[in-house]
C-alpha cells in the first residue's frame, strides 16, 4: 500500500580533491512510481545497465563509443528534465558540497572527539548528516500534520566502506535519539533509479562548486545542466533542488554558533542551514534534542 506522506531517501556522493558533495533524493512512495517507471524507461530505451552522469559525460563504460558529445547530452538532457519538468511534489533534491580542507581544520577533530575510535570523523559522513537532516525534518513535519508515526526508509549504494561506516552511525543515532528513521538498506545502483538520480545531482553540484565557487577553471561558468536542476521548481514555486555549501566560515560557525543563518549571493546555490538534528548528534551538540 502507498502512504501519501511516507518518504524513502536515497543517496550518493562525488568527490575530487577539493570538494566532496553529497546528494540526497528525497521521494513520498504515492508520487515516485511515476519517476521511477519514467528513469527506467529511457534506461530501457537507450540498452544501458543504468546511467552513471559522470560516465555519460567522460565517456566510461557504456558511453565509451558515443563519440559525439551532443548526443550524449541528449540523453542526459532527458533524465534532468525529469526533474524540471515534473509536476508533482516529489522528489526533492539535497545537496550538501563540503570544502575538504576546511572540514580537516573544523569539524573533523571535534566529531573525532565527540566519538573517539569511532571513524566518524570524515567528510562524507558530514554532508550526508545534514543531508539526512533535511530529509528528517520534512518526514517529520508530515507525520506532526496527519497525526502518523511514519519512519523515514534510507537507501545507500552497495559500497563496503561506505556500508559498514553509514550502518554502525545511524544504527548508533536510532538508539540515541528519538529521530524517525526507519529501515536501512543499501542496494545495487542499478535495481534502484532514485540512487541514479541522486549520482546526477552529486556530480551536477560537485562540478558547479569546483569550476565555479572555487574557481578552479576561470572559464567555467555555471553548466546548463546544474542551472536547470537549480531553476526546477516544485507545484508551490519552491525550489525542486536545495544545494549548500559548506565552505570554512560555515564549518567554524558550525561549531560555534548553530542559530545563525548566512545568506548565500553565490550564483545556483541557496543559503547555508542551521545546523540541527543529526548533525548536533554527530558534532555532540544537543545530543538528545528530540526535533521539537
Amino acid at each position: 500500500m502507498l502512504v501519501a506522506y511516507k518518504f524513502n531517501g536515497y543517496f550518493d556522493e562525488s568527490e575530487d580533491s577539493d570538494c566532496l558533495c553529497i546528494a540526497g533524493v528525497l521521494a513520498s512512495t504515492h508520487h515516485w512510481p511515476q519517476f521511477e517507471d519514467a528513469w527506467s524507461a529511457i534506461v530501457t530505451e537507450i540498452g544501458m545497465p543504468e546511467f552513471h552522469m559522470q560516465e555519460c559525460e567522460n565517456r566510461k563504460g557504456f558511453w565509451e563509443n558515443w563519440t559525439n558529445l551532443d548526443d550524449r547530452r541528449a540523453v542526459q538532457q532527458r533524465f534532468i528534465e525529469l526533474f524540471v519538468k515534473n509536476v508533482t511534489p516529489s522528489p526533492v533534491g539535497f545537496v550538501v558540497a563540503v570544502d575538504l580542507a576546511a572540514f580537516r581544520g573544523t569539524v573533523g577533530p571535534k566529531i573525532k572527539s565527540v566519538h573517539p575510535g569511532r571513524g566518524y570523523d570524515k567528510p562524507w559522513l558530514y554532508g550526508l548528516m545534514h543531508v539526512l537532516d533535511r530529509m528528517l525534518m520534512a518526514q517529520r513535519a508530515y507525520s506532526r500534520m496527519l497525526h502518523t508515526d511514519e519512519r523515514l526508509d534510507l537507501f545507500f549504494d552497495e559500497k563496503d566502506e561506505f556500508e559498514g561506516r553509514v550502518g554502525g552511525m545511524l544504527k548508533e543515532l536510532k538508539q540515541e535519539t528519538d529521530y524517525p528513521i526507519g529501515d536501512v538498506s543499501f542496494d545495487d545502483s542499478r535495481d534502484q533509479p532514485a540512487l541514479q538520480a541522486a549520482d546526477l545531482l552529486a556530480y551536477e553540484a560537485r562540478r558547479f562548486i569546483t569550476e565555479v565557487v572555487l574557481r578552479v577553471r576561470l572559464d567555467k561558468g555555471v553548466r546548463e545542466q546544474w542551472w536547470q536542476l537549480m531553476n526546477a521548481k516544485l507545484p508551490g514555486g519552491a525550489n525542486r533542488i536545495r544545494a549548500e555549501h559548506w565552505d570554512e566560515k560555515a564549518l567554524q560557525r558550525n561549531i560555534n554558533d548553530v542559530s545563525v543563518v548566512e545568506p548565500s549571493s553565490e550564483e545556483g546555490s541557496t543559503p547555508v542551514q542551521t545546523c540541527d538534528m543529526a548533525v548536533r548528534w554527530l558534532t555532540g551538540r544537543d545530543m538528545h534534542n528530540d526535533l521539537n
